[in-house]
């Protein structure tokens, strides 16, 4: 019998058009740089926790030494506010487990207690999320009318 091992190099982002729970207490916590995805898949599989990171879709240019013949500018997604995570929780949580957690650095509130975020504040943040921002603004494109292609041409060069 062997050893399955299963090495996931960067957690993908949590999908942001899935419906949420009513009634949830939404919380800020802060992740170490880069680990926001890790944390907020964390939360969803151990703490019960509902989480969303914001997204925001970005150029990035090719490196230095990808810099060549062929080399393309490519799309990708990024968190809108790097290191934070929105939680949601229906009952209190145990902060000291979260706390506890590798790549949590620190949970919003005053003198170490934390402090639920307003009423709508997480929604708002939810709704600017590149990806629900797209989502809700794509149209149906009937034949023979015309189109908009924000990410260039399909025909390229000719």
């Amino acid at each position: 019998m062997g050893l399955l091992l299963i090495i996931r190099r960067k957690p993908l982002p949590l999908d942001p058009t899935r419906s949420l729970p009513i009634g949830l207490t939404w919380f800020v916590i802060t992740a170490t740089f880069n680990r926001e995805y890790s944390v907020a898949h964390w939360l969803e599989d151990a703490a019960g926790a509902m989480t969303s990171v914001p997204l925001v879709n970005h150029w990035r240019s090719p490196t230095a030494h990808a810099r060549g013949h062929g080399a393309k500018r490519k799309m990708v997604q990024s968190p809108l506010i790097p290191r934070v995570i929105v939680a949601g929780f229906i009952a209190t949580p145990n902060w000291l487990s979260i706390r506890g957690q590798q790549h949590v650095t620190n949970i919003l509130g005053v003198a170490g207690t934390p402090v639920p975020m307003r009423k709508g504040e997480a929604e708002r943040l939810r709704m600017i999320s590149a990806d629900l921002l797209a989502a809700r603004d794509r149209k149906a494109v009937m034949a023979g009318s015309k189109a908009l292609l924000p990410h260039g041409s399909v025909f390229a060069g000719h």
